[in-house]
């Protein structure tokens, strides 16, 4: 899992930040892009500039992995502009996946259970 925010709601952005968090959940598990299977992404409505799922496809070169992009519930104080996501990979197993939470999101991995 990951998640994190952006500074506007922009194409480079939410990009930007998408990739970014994809690349610190890879890196923290030993994963490579191409071991990427399934991503599951959710934004907050107030961003509507880009599909993070894209980068997966165009920024880090997966073109086999199925991916799904949702809006993330607008509940009353949760950090805006933000992306999450959940990504299935061949991995060690899922007692040692390392999830990143990162920029305005870093306080969500003590709020979120499981």
């Amino acid at each position: 899992r990951g998640a994190t925010t952006c500074g506007s709601n922009s194409v480079e952005e939410i990009h930007g930040a998408a990739e970014e968090m994809v690349r610190a959940v890879l890196e923290a598990n030993g994963a490579r892009a191409e071991d990427i299977e399934e991503g599951f992404f959710s934004m907050t409505p107030d961003l509507t500039a880009a599909f993070p799922a894209t980068v997966v496809r165009t920024r880090l070169g997966v073109v086999g992995a199925r991916l799904f992009g949702s809006l993330e519930a607008a509940v009353d104080g949760s950090p805006p502009r933000s992306i999450r996501a959940l990504l299935r990979f061949r991995s060690p197993p899922p007692a040692q996946i390392t999830p990143r939470y990162l920029r305005g999101a870093s306080h969500l991995q003590s709020i979120v259970p499981g």
